[in-house]
This record gives structure tokens, sequence and C-alpha cells, in this order.
């Protein structure tokens, strides 16, 4: 759904009736309806540019453009970057913000969101929902913390971007992985490994892996590598864990160094919660709801949390 809050703010929906109220605020700027003329939206961002109050805002959220489930959002990039002068000051930036009644998370028509990097060099969070059509391109950003991607599926051609990427001050990076069924083409140790490794992100606090159809397998690669030692929380949560791999997490080598770990709704045992909350009493364990196995004909069906 579209969010209520963005960089720990309120979100306001920007009118030109309105206009900027809100001091040291975050707005959003979107269509009304999803086959509203782009032009509509370019309008939009004209008037909240030329906004006496602009510099207030230090957080902008991009909702839904024109037929967003059919047309990628490059000319509202192009719209940014062009105006770039003016929104130096930002500090926070989603793309994509628009909640299912507006487009699934995996219909919306993403672009090659590199010039975000390169014209944005003030930004410390960036955070892109969908995937479809989606690239990064090289990534060297000196003040980026925060990268969130929420996606049904997220191509290897994007995490192996995320991985050779140049991110010295990045603390958090979620990414919501998904399903092939909606483009994951993954392969953990190739895409998923670089990742987890020392050096390759030197300020990382938190990683979340999340809504992965592959849950089982990243886990076993964690049971068996050392994550940066910087990593002190890890989200595996919305996935298809089951508790033959989270066993592995008992002898892990990052558990020692964890404070956080939340595997909420995934498809464990509150038997395997118990066992780490008794060896690992020092992390705070976000267990949560657990979903149930289908089963079809003799066959059991696990499903991540967000698909189409």
């Amino acid at each position: 759904m579209a969010t209520d809050f963005f960089y720990n703010k309120k979100v306001h929906q920007f009118t030109t009736a309105e206009g900027i109220t809100e001091k040291n605020s975050v707005y959003r700027l979107g269509l009304e309806y999803m086959d509203d003329e782009d032009q509509k939206l370019i309008e939009l961002i004209d008037a909240f540019l030329k906004d006496p109050n602009l510099k207030e805002v230090v957080g902008l959220s991009i909702g839904i453009w024109a037929d967003a489930y059919d047309s990628d959002c490059e000319s509202i990039i192009n719209k940014l970057v062009q105006e770039k002068e003016h929104l130096q000051h930002i500090e926070a930036l989603f793309i994509g913000d628009m909640d299912y009644d507006e487009c699934e998370i995996s219909w919306i028509q993403q672009t090659n969101l590199n010039a975000i990097f390169k014209n944005f060099p003030n930004l410390k969070v960036f955070q892109i929902k969908g995937s479809e059509g989606l690239a990064l391109g090289e990534i060297e950003h000196q003040n980026l913390e925060t990268l969130v991607i929420q996606s049904g599926g997220l191509s290897k051609n994007v995490l192996q971007e995320i991985g050779n990427a140049t991110l010295p001050k990045l603390k958090h990076l979620e990414l919501w992985l998904g399903t092939d069924d909606y483009g994951y083409d993954g392969e953990v140790e190739a895409d998923i490994l670089p990742l987890l490794e020392e050096g390759q992100f030197p300020l990382l606090f938190h990683l979340g892996l999340q809504n992965c159809i592959d849950a089982d397998d990243i886990v076993q690669l964690i049971s068996v590598t050392p994550l940066q030692e910087t990593i002190l929380s890890l989200d595996l949560s919305m996935g298809t864990l089951g508790d033959k791999s989270a066993e592995g997490l008992l002898n892990a080598p990052c558990m020692p160094q964890l404070c956080y770990l939340n595997l909420s709704s995934n498809y464990l045992s509150s038997g395997i919660g118990q066992k780490i909350k008794e060896k690992f009493p020092h992390i705070e364990l976000k267990m949560g709801e657990q979903k149930e196995e289908d089963v079809y004909d003799d066959e059991t069906y696990r499903y991540v949390d967000v698909g189409e």
C-alpha cells in the first residue's frame, strides 16, 4: 500500500490547492487516477517545485503515474533530473509509492534509475517499489545510507548491480527478492553471497533478504558463511523458510554478533523459535505469525507474502 510514513515522517499528499504547509516534511506526488495523463503529474511536480516552502521538504515520494501497469516512469525521472538544482536538499526519495488498488507491485513498470544516484549526491534514503523493467546501472554514491527495493520478483541483473555498487556509507539494505513467477531469477551463491561478504558495504548494519522463494537456500548459505561483522540486524521475513533449514541458524557463525533477527511470516514452528531464544538470549527475535503449507495431491507448497 502507499506508505503513511517515510523517512520516519508522516507523508503528506501534495495538492496545488493546499501547497506545502508542513515544515521538515515528506510530500507525495501522484495522480488521482491510474489512467490520468502523465502531463498532469508533470504539472503537479512543476507546482511543487514553485512552492515557496519547497526547502521545508526533506523527503519526496513519487506515487502513481499514468498507466503504471503498462508505462514506465522514465519521463518522471527525467523531470526530476532536469529540475535537480531545486531538489538538492532532498534527503529521501521513494519511487513507486502506490497501493495495491492503484497498481499491484509486480505490475509497476520501473525504468533505469541510475540517474538518481548520479544527480542527487545528498540523498540518504532511496526506496523503490516494483521491479519490472528496473535497472540501476553502475551504482556509486558517497552519502546513501539506506537502499530499499520492494518487489514481487527481483532480477539477478539488479542483484549484481547492487553487489558491485560503491556505497561507502550504506547502513541499511532491504531487498524483497520475491518469486520466479514475477521475475526473480537470482542464484543464491552467485548473487546473494556477495551481499554477505566483508568489505562490500563497510558500514552495513541491517540486511534484509525478505519475501524470498529461496529462503531455505539463503539460510543454508548464512549457516556456513560469516556475515560482515558490522551486520547486527538480519531480516528474513515474509519468505518460505522451514524448520529444517532454520535449524542451521543454531550453529551459524553470525548468530553471536546479531542483536535483532526477524523470522516472521515464514513456515516455522514455535519450537525452532524457542531453540534460538534459549541459545541466543541476547538476540531480539521476532517470530510473529507464521504461515501453513498448502497441500494438493500430496504435494506441499509454500508462498512468499508478496508476489503479484
